[in-house]
């Protein structure tokens, strides 16, 4: 046998050698290609309903247009009708504007239709799609503002349907799904810490860049609250748990329920379970044993501080802060006999909590946040407090 022969043979001993490994390699390839066509019609079908919606979206934004003059006038003289000449006319205006009206109705429920096929609600929550179109109808109708950009009005509404999304999600008492955190995780980006000096318009830059969805900004100035109490975003006059008063003023006379209120209600119903959680668990005396004396002595410097400049006196774990209180709960001692039961998940736990504590800094120091933060706050926040049995919004 000559020297290439045997090379042959060897080579050949070797394909054969291993002939279930062969297979499961074939197979590997075969599963990766049907992945790759998956991802390619998912694709074509994410960019068909894009189509649909983008033209569509631009057909309202020309029907707005083309209507806008005939709509103020009719407004004008419904408003202002002020003599016997003029009812009629203002009568028949009115009805021209009804007109206009429930034709925009019908396009909005087209549009909203095909914003549903490119913005699908989770599965894990079961909502019907049918259902999820008279939502977002439902929604997007209520608003009192024309809160679509003329420019690109298929990102406004794509926008809304995301923050709606979100909103949804985060009213789900049993958690975030692996599905939610990750849809929720793609619509708001990473955490990002924010300059201190940075004013809104470049704090939405920052969590731009580190991938939070452009969409959610795009509504005409000043409309974004009107967007957010449509999608549920509606704070109660009075939610989460306040500190009891040891000794001194009572806080609750300045509590106020504003942006920097909702961090108070988290921060303060964090404290509460871990009271609850860590006395029912390890007895009364649970924060000498389960909290590092240097973090107690630290705890205990500010309370004095605060007693010294005439504030109530606490208890000591109100003297934390919002990343301490997410260390305690996180504790491999702690987590699982205390608090799996309330936030499922440590991962997601933990998210929610590095979203919300760069948002805590300019607050306090009444500093404005950029919408993007706005909406960062409102899901997180409304995630966290769910979790822990306090609804945030109506």
């Amino acid at each position: 046998m000559s020297f290439s022969d045997l090379q042959r043979a060897l080579r050949l001993a070797e394909s054969y050698s291993d002939p279930i490994q062969r297979y499961l390699d074939q197979e590997a390839r075969l599963r990766h290609t049907i992945e790759q066509a998956n991802q390619l019609d998912r694709a074509f079908n994410e960019l068909d309903a894009r189509s649909a919606l983008i033209r569509a979206a631009q057909e309202q934004a020309a029907y707005y247009h083309r209507h806008e003059e005939a709509l103020l006038s009719a407004r004008a003289l419904t408003d202002y009708a002020a003599s016997i000449e003029t009812f009629q006319l203002s009568r028949q205006a009115a009805l021209a504007e009804e007109v206009l009206l429930l034709q925009n109705q019908s396009a909005m429920t087209t549009i909203a239709k095909l914003t549903a096929d490119l913005i699908k609600p989770i599965e894990s929550q079961l909502i019907q799609q049918a259902a999820w179109e008279y939502k977002l109808t439902e929604q997007m109708m209520a608003v009192q503002a024309a809160w679509v950009v003329p420019e690109c009005p298929e990102l406004s509404f794509e926008g809304f349907a995301r923050i709606s999304r979100i909103a949804d999600i985060g009213r789900n008492r049993s958690g975030y799904t692996d599905e939610a955190r990750e849809v929720v995780d793609e619509d708001l980006g990473r955490p990002v810490e924010i300059e201190p000096n940075d004013t809104p318009d470049e704090q939405d830059t920052r969590l731009i860049d580190s991938g939070f969805n452009p969409s959610m900004l795009a509504f005409e100035d000043g409309t974004s609250n009107q967007v957010f109490l449509q999608v549920g975003f509606k704070l109660r006059s009075k939610f989460g748990t306040l500190p009891k008063v040891q000794s001194g003023p009572d806080p609750q006379l300045d509590f106020n329920p504003t942006n920097m209120g909702i961090i108070t209600a988290v921060e303060n119903q964090l404290r509460q379970l871990i009271i609850d959680k860590m006395s029912r668990k390890f007895g009364t005396n649970w924060l000498k044993k389960r909290i590092p004396q240097d973090v107690v002595d630290k705890w205990s410097g500010r309370q004095a501080e605060a007693i010294d400049k005439g504030e109530a006196k606490l208890d000591l774990i109100f003297y934390s802060d919002l990343m301490e209180l997410k260390d305690i709960i996180i504790a491999g001692p702690n987590w699982t006999p205390c608090f799996a039961s309330t936030f499922k998940n440590k991962d997601h736990f933990s998210t929610s909590m590095g979203r919300i504590h760069p948002i805590r800094r300019p607050l306090a120091h009444s500093r404005p946040i950029g919408t993007a933060q706005t909406i960062h706050l409102y899901s997180e926040a409304q995630f966290l407090m769910t979790m822990m049995g306090v609804s945030l919004f109506e």
